[in-house]
């Protein structure tokens, strides 16, 4: 989820929130849509229109089935929870879809920019808890902002639609082993030299290659989150100076294999009429292990006290004797804090942990030249 300080706007310079159109493996354009935007802060409201029922245009097309969401001018947008309501079409006739876009309007005095702003549960479910309820919504947007970075650096993912261009290193394999689960492709190309030293492209088709996404239609054994990846299937679809150069492999050469499309670990929230449109959502997980990471922090901003930071280094506790005992059978051991210190979390973060990566000198690395291959 991203944020928006007052003042600042989503538009085609800087495109914030986007609709991204997917159909199966591929990014592709809409036949029609709508979007509205909603002020959702007040959990004890409803929702407030704050931009109206508008049809997205030619001028709101960023790239192959990307789309600015435009926020006008938000000077006067109230502090908190926002979302973009998003209704598309992706053929005449068609059925209508709908994605929601989830944002915040942050606090201009906790934050000078939205710039790098990321959160993986709203302010408004924060308020909703009892506990945070009294709560201000700046300090539930900076401790939001704090422990989803933590999230993402314990568990080396992340967990929303990002669109980027994808580096890799081509190995004369037809396989791409990526470390972010698919979304959506765009486009797969490779860099190239003319004898004159002057680079271009050299583009895939479609059809000469899988995409591996299949859990966002709801196969999750296997799961293509746990091993994305790209796979060549035929060389006949390939342009032809891609076919007559690199035959059926990625060629070998150094970030040489450009992957443009959207990637992210998200969880599969299939349409039921079987479309596959889906981009997934947010693990819901995660808005609960944020509630208690920021509910101890609020309670222990310091970080001093054990019992609330560090509850699994309990080994026993007397409430009336007031005792407690900490680390492991002898004096000696050490107690495994895991990420968060608390087992409970940690349970619940564990299956969203990317796997152990193996790596080892190959001939990349120890080769000068691809010709002594």
């Amino acid at each position: 989820m991203k944020g928006l300080v007052p003042g600042e706007q989503s538009s085609v310079i800087s495109p914030i929130l986007q609709l991204f159109c997917r159909s199966g493996e591929f990014l592709t354009d809409m036949d029609s849509g709508t979007f509205r935007i909603d002020c959702i802060s007040d959990p004890s409201t409803g929702a407030t229109p704050v931009v109206v029922t508008t049809a997205f245009d030619a001028s709101h097309k960023l790239g192959t089935g990307r789309y600015l969401v435009p926020t006008g001018d938000t000077t006067l947008w109230t502090t908190g929870t926002h979302r973009a309501i998003c209704s598309y079409t992706m053929e005449a006739g068609g059925k209508t879809y709908t994605q929601v876009i989830e944002f915040e309007i942050l606090d201009d005095v906790e934050f000078v920019t939205g710039s790098g702003f990321v959160s993986y549960a709203t302010s408004r479910a924060m308020l909703g808890v009892a506990a945070l309820a009294s709560q201000s919504i700046a300090t539930l947007q900076s401790n939001l902002a704090l422990y989803s970075g933590l999230i993402e650096a314990w568990t080396r993912r992340f967990f929303e639609p990002r669109y980027f261009i994808m580096s890799l290193s081509g190995s004369r394999t037809i396989s791409l082993r990526l470390n972010e689960a698919i979304i959506a492709i765009e486009d797969v190309r490779a860099k190239a030299k003319y004898a004159s030293g002057e680079e271009y492209y050299n583009t895939w088709q479609k059809g000469s290659y899988q995409v591996y996404n299949r859990h966002l239609d709801g196969l999750l054994a296997p799961d293509d989150r746990r091993d994305p990846r790209l796979e060549l299937i035929s060389d006949i679809e390939l342009t032809e100076s891609v076919a007559s150069i690199y035959s059926f492999n990625f060629p070998y050469g150094h970030q040489n294999v450009e992957l443009l499309g959207i990637f992210g670990y998200t969880d599969p929230m299939p349409d039921p009429s079987g479309g596959r449109v889906s981009i997934g959502r947010t693990p819901s997980i995660l808005a609960k292990v944020l509630t208690a990471l920021v509910s101890r922090s609020i309670l222990d901003p310091t970080l001093a006290d054990i019992t609330i930071q560090n509850p699994g280094a309990a080994r026993s506790m007397s409430t009336r004797a007031q005792s407690i005992t900490f680390g492991g059978a002898s004096a000696s051991s050490t107690v495994d804090n895991g990420m968060s210190g608390d087992p409970i979390i940690d349970r619940m973060l564990l299956p969203l942990c990317a796997p152990i990566r193996i790596a080892w000198t190959d001939q990349r690395d120890v080769l000068s030249s691809p010709d002594n291959f």
